[in-house]
């Protein structure tokens, strides 16, 4: 969680403000005005460290250690019921759509569509531009869950080990020095 807090404040650092709207707003609607491909190279790398901590925390292959059944005697979900298993599935995919969610928001544009797509449909405060602006924030989040399974389920599952050596070695100094860019680069440069 910590990595996923600097990354979150790199990114509040290079759009003025840590609330939604600020860092919504910060961004454009085209890929090129997104955070994640900003002026600030160090963007990037907290986009991917903030992602990659997520995968982490919520136990998704190949850094799903915790939960995988080579590791317990039937895995984590080997002693729940049926549905015990399904809420506990459903809990896990809400969590990373939250946070895949977040990932959006802050990094992939958030809610922002074209001035000349909201002034087609009625207007930036139009109830038809609010409906589009959620949709596309849902179809943005399912898309990088879509990349996030498809990363997962195509590499070799790592060991313990490896998934702590990972968090210390690239995880742990990656958002340290991310922050530290955004902000000399916002002190230097802003």
């Amino acid at each position: 969680v910590f990595p996923a807090i600097l990354c979150l404040l790199a990114a509040g650092t290079r759009s003025g403000g840590f609330g939604w709207v600020s860092l919504a707003t910060s961004q454009g609607a085209f890929p090129h005005q997104w955070t994640v491909f900003s002026e600030l190279p160090f963007q990037a790398v907290g986009f991917v460290t903030f992602v990659l901590s997520g995968l982490i925390l919520l136990g998704y292959p190949p850094f799903d250690t915790a939960f995988s059944a080579p590791e317990l005697p039937g895995g984590v979900l080997g002693k729940l019921t049926a549905v015990q298993s399904l809420w506990m599935r459903f809990g896990r995919f809400y969590a990373a759509f939250f946070w895949n969610l977040i990932a959006v928001i802050v990094y992939l544009g958030a809610w922002r569509l074209p001035d000349f797509l909201e002034n087609i449909l009625g207007g930036p405060t139009s109830f038809s531009v609010s409906v589009v602006q959620a949709m596309l924030l849902v179809v943005k989040t399912q898309i990088l869950m879509l990349i996030e399974t498809w990363v997962s389920v195509s590499n070799p599952k790592l060991r313990s080990n490896q998934v702590t050596d990972f968090c210390w070695k690239v995880l742990g100094p990656a958002p340290i020095a991310c922050l530290l860019g955004a902000v000399l680069y916002v002190v230097v440069l802003g």
